[in-house]
């Protein structure tokens, strides 16, 4: 029986961010995206999951009512002959998200209500595992559980006991690596590299390592996709850059190689379209320009042919009007009968 694997955020589908972006390209994969969650589950969960039935599935088969919580992003295995569910959800923003254990239940609530089903007059659901995955800037401090997030003291905790609801997710906390763990985690070049530039969203700090990471650079650029991964990645740390940054020139200064010789074609390759937009921006100001002047000059003829020569605060009130002013007031040239009422 297969086994879905979702991934979710806290955007809404229909407004992706750049780390969405780059998450589902890398690990839409499914070669990354199952070393992904076998890096990321526990060992004892991983082992039971039939890895090499792995097989990516249609979002719709996940259902209607999940499309507003997932991405569609879906994998499908086979894991103790049952079916199974295991979402990933990516949480990107600064500070961890208090509401995660509510999300989480209504995630799996959600499942649940799509896939229950009655088996010999009792109700069986499927399996549904949560994994959160996250590299926000602050240490994740939000329960693990929705029941840790019960306002309710240990007295009463005891007192409820096993009656206390229990929906728990796996964290995997990206924060928490540096670049060895990064590595050792045994995925493919380009999953290790996203997951590096992921990390470099919040910590600055971390574009430094990519010098520890430079052969798994090397491996993406020597890749048949090696091109358009790196393209990939200069653009989503283009994203990320703040005011000032340049971390696409911090990670070319620690490549050599193919690497280097790749990023440097694309950097250029940048520079050539900034350029040319440049020129673009001001050809379009120009032809602007020019639009506008012709519009004052061919108001201020239709003025004077109705209205005799203009004086000069009013040839300074039409070369300062904007072109939404300028056609306000042509269209008032033909009704109007003294130059007070195409100004009122």
């Amino acid at each position: 029986m297969p086994v879905h694997l979702g991934m979710t955020d806290d955007e809404t589908l229909a407004h992706p961010t750049p780390h969405d972006a780059l998450f589902k390209r890398v690990f839409g994969d499914l070669e990354r995206g199952g070393a992904l969650l076998r890096s990321s589950l526990p060992v004892e969960l991983s082992r039971v999951i039939a890895w090499d039935r792995l097989e990516r599935v249609p979002t719709e088969s996940v259902g209607a009512a999940l499309r507003g919580l997932s991405s569609d992003l879906v994998f499908s295995a086979e894991i103790g002959g049952r079916r199974s569910y295991i979402c990933v959800l990516v949480e990107h923003q600064s500070t961890p998200d208090p509401q995660m254990p509510r999300r989480v239940v209504d995630y799996v609530a959600r499942i649940w209500e799509r896939h229950a089903a009655p088996v010999d007059g009792r109700l069986v659901l499927p399996l549904v595992v949560p994994l959160v995955v996250y590299h926000g800037a602050r240490p994740w401090r939000v329960p693990l559980d929705i029941g840790d997030a019960l306002d309710i003291d240990e007295a009463v905790r005891d007192a409820v006991g096993v009656l206390v609801p229990r929906v728990r997710y796996h964290l995997d906390d990206l924060t928490r690596l540096d670049a060895t763990a990064l590595r050792a985690r045994g995925l493919p070049a380009w999953g290790t590299v996203a997951l590096w530039a992921l990390r470099s969203a919040f910590d600055r700090g971390f574009v430094t390592t990519a010098t520890e990471l430079a052969s798994l650079f090397q491996q993406v650029a020597a890749a048949e996709d090696g091109g358009e991964a790196l393209a990939t990645l200069v653009g989503y740390l283009g994203f990320i850059s703040r005011p000032g940054e340049d971390l696409v020139g911090a990670l070319i200064s620690q490549l050599d190689g193919l690497a280097l010789e790749k990023m440097m074609e694309l950097e250029e390759m940048l520079a050539r379209k900034k350029r040319e937009e440049g020129r673009q921006e001001g050809r379009a100001e120009g032809l602007a320009e020019g639009r506008a002047q012709r519009g004052t000059e061919l108001l201020m003829k239709l003025l004077r042919l109705k209205f005799g020569e203009l004086d000069p605060e009013t040839v300074q009130r039409l070369s300062d009007a904007s072109e939404a002013e300028l056609d306000r007031w042509a269209e008032r040239v033909l009704t109007a009968s003294d130059l007070s009422e195409v100004f009122a």
